[in-house]
């Protein structure tokens, strides 16, 4: 059994780095700009960034992490990495290898 902080938004943003990846691993021709991340996905470009407090998906609306006050990507030797802080902590998570 897995042992989850009490703390929701922690929780929510931990599901959503699990989508995240997944979305990134079906997607190619990755561009990563600082703040915001683009890919092709099913022949249509899809892009990830901050929108207010949230990491979303656009076309469309789908939201990946919540309550967040900063984010950034970098590709760090073959993987692309998320920085983002909530709630004043600081995470660098590896997401897939480019």
């Amino acid at each position: 059994m897995m042992n989850f902080s009490t703390q929701t938004t922690e929780r929510q943003n931990f599901i959503g780095i699990i989508q995240l990846r997944r979305s990134l691993s079906l997607g190619v021709k990755h561009n990563i700009s600082h703040d915001n991340i683009c890919m092709i996905y099913n022949d249509e470009e899809m892009c990830f960034e901050q929108f207010e407090s949230n990491l979303v998906a656009y076309p469309g609306t789908q939201y990946f992490l919540v309550m967040v006050d900063d984010i950034s990507f970098e590709q760090i030797d073959d993987w692309l990495v998320i920085n983002y802080v909530s709630k004043l902590k600081e995470y660098s998570i590896r997401l897939i290898k480019i």
